[in-house]
């Protein structure tokens, strides 16, 4: 079985869990959940990991988010998105590491969402709000 098979097979069995979206935190502040760091304010997650990997549940308005990108190793990377209803985005098609970019993609829903990378190596993934 492919590898974007199986992670698509993680995430479903890890249970999604969607709907409407909780009001934002009265502080305004982004809500940290898993390995995902908050900082500046147009910032709604930082997420880290090596290898492959599916992260916590994230929550994102409707609106464009910017997603950077860091992949540092040598090797192989790509990332879906899944938000309600199981729907997948492709954020990075498979790629060729090391990598630095950039991707913005429109957000439909306020919804909670997952991200499933597949790479070999260390990476980050910074989602921003414009």
């Amino acid at each position: 079985m492919r590898r974007s098979a199986l992670l698509f097979a993680l995430v479903l069995m890890t249970g999604l869990g969607y709907g409407v979206a909780a009001p934002a935190l009265a502080s305004g502040q982004p809500e940290t959940c898993g390995a995902a760091t908050p900082t500046a304010d147009d910032v709604v997650m930082v997420l880290d990991g090596s290898d492959d990997e599916v992260s916590d549940k994230f929550q994102l308005e409707p609106g464009l988010a910017i997603f950077d990108i860091q992949v540092r190793a040598e090797g192989y990377a790509s990332i879906h998105l899944f938000g309600p209803g199981s729907e997948e985005t492709i954020i990075l098609p498979g790629k060729t590491t090391p990598y630095a970019g950039q991707r913005a993609e429109h957000i439909q829903y306020a919804a909670f969402y997952r991200l499933a990378v597949e790479a070999d190596g260390f990476w980050t993934i910074t989602i921003r709000r414009t």
